[in-house]
């Protein structure tokens, strides 16, 4: 199947695509061929596409597209002036939600019977060379974002997933966040994840030296949040684990070491609570 399309103006937001107004012109061209089997490919350029609203207009000066989707493999690569993602994987999509939702689990549970599926892997990276196609236009609210790394990688064999995500600046709306930062590792029973957010200010609020890390090991995953500004002492700490055993979630705060307010506080020793079918306990 071979497709040309020419758009001299096409307005997403009196098709109902998009709720508020955004513009398409430009030439799309390329060819795609798909069967009942589950299998589809597909091959698109918009080399010159242009977006616009009553306020900004962006052209891309080059876009392809290449995507394949098999009964066990899918790849998406998109290339262009502005942006870029490459994805690949050979895990089929209909089980990707599924094991990854069996893999999380199995922090919470001592007794996870998950085990991955031999010889399979997921590799994800992004780009955003320019961001004026987002800023003001695909997302309207959106004034500035900055992205300095997006990779995500998944080997089953080694039971190893590493995501990592830099965003140096990020202005949505009235609110202004400055250098968020995501490093995740895991590997078999062992997590380590650590969220980082230099600041997050809205008009005059703002929080200074977020922290949220994550450890798992057999059972349990304990988090801890923390806000510290520099060298300043914390201003607040909280940890807590979150465990599942027969079939009920538990989550129980860590006495030892939290803050309010910069002050320090305790719990009692025997607190958890219980998340069952009837709610809280």
């Amino acid at each position: 199947l071979a497709v040309r399309l020419n758009v001299e103006r096409a307005q997403l937001a009196k098709l109902g695509v998009m709720p508020r107004t955004l513009d398409v012109e430009g030439s799309v061209t390329g060819d795609a061929a798909f069967v009942a089997a589950g299998f589809g490919r597909v091959h698109l350029n918009a080399d010159g596409l242009r977006l616009s609203n009553e306020k900004k207009a962006f052209r891309f000066e080059r876009f392809d597209l290449d995507g394949l989707l098999n009964s066990d493999s899918t790849s998406l690569a998109i290339g262009s002036d502005a942006f870029t993602l490459e994805f690949r994987t050979n895990e089929a999509m209909d089980s990707i939600v599924p094991s990854a939702r069996e893999k999380l689990a199995s922090y919470f549970k001592a007794d996870s019977s998950f085990h991955p599926a031999p010889g399979k892997f997921m590799d994800l990276a992004v780009t955003l060379p320019k961001s004026d196609w987002l800023t003001g236009l695909l997302v309207p609210d959106l004034q500035a974002v900055t992205l300095k790394k997006f990779t995500g990688h998944y080997d089953s064999d080694a039971d190893e997933l590493k995501l990592k995500v830099d965003v140096p600046e990020l202005l949505y709306d009235s609110i202004r966040v400055n250098r968020l930062e995501l490093d995740v590792n895991a590997k078999g029973k062992s997590l380590s994840s650590v969220l980082s957010v230099r600041s997050v200010v809205r008009d005059s609020l703002g929080i200074f030296g977020l922290t949220l890390t994550n450890t798992a090991k057999v059972g349990a995953l304990e988090s801890t949040l923390r806000v510290q500004n520099g060298e300043i002492p914390p201003s607040y700490v909280l940890s807590a684990q979150l465990e599942r055993a027969g079939g009920v979630s538990t989550l129980h705060i860590v006495p030892d070491g939290l803050v309010l307010d910069s002050k320090p506080w305790t719990a009692d020793p025997e607190n958890l609570l219980r998340f069952t079918d009837r709610g809280l306990k």
